[in-house]
């Protein structure tokens, strides 16, 4: 047991990434379709939770299983925008004149109600929140220097991925470092 009551033994981590809603652009712009894509989440997370604790988690003998999740970051920080030397993946979706401001927001807002269903399942699930999205504002691709994703907008550089695992080991201990 580490001081932050966390019993280390057996873990699985669930990684929800940025793939899982930026598949489609729709998934951000169309609150229903974003409502929809959240609720398919939480069932997801609750199969896998499920899953796992069947598989692994067994008290009775001494194996408990604590099973992290990450939420999904932002490429700009809250924005909406980067800058317009970004334009392959994901990048390029957010060049797209037709995305105007008003569905960035929209966009922004889908994805905050996204990482709350996340947040609210994996608190149902008593699981371990990674707040990933947290871990990166900061260093999406308006951060210059301090940018941790890579030109596509999506796929972390070294550096992001070093502070995914900075966040996860803040998840499971609650100390930064």
């Amino acid at each position: 047991v580490n001081p932050a009551g966390v019993v280390f033994g057996r873990g699985a981590m669930i990684n929800v990434g940025g793939n899982d809603v930026n598949d489609s652009v729709l998934t951000l712009i169309d609150a229903t379709r974003a409502a929809a894509v959240a609720m398919e989440l939480r069932a997801n997370l609750r199969e896998m939770f499920s899953i796992l604790r069947g598989r692994y988690d067994h008290p009775e003998s001494g194996q408990s299983l604590v099973v992290l999740v990450d939420d999904v970051y932002d490429p700009t920080d809250g924005t909406g925008r980067i800058p317009t030397t970004f334009r392959d993946g994901f990048c390029g979706t957010l060049q797209n004149p037709l995305f105007t401001d008003a569905l960035r927001r929209t966009a922004l807002d889908n994805l905050a109600m996204i990482n709350a269903a996340i947040a609210a399942e994996v608190a149902a699930q008593g699981g371990v929140l990674v707040q990933q999205s947290v871990a990166f504002l900061g260093h999406g691709m308006n951060s210059g220097s301090a940018r941790w994703l890579s030109g596509d907008c999506t796929h972390p550089m070294d550096i992001g991925h070093d502070g995914m695992r900075r966040a996860i080991w803040e998840g499971l201990t609650g100390e930064r470092f």
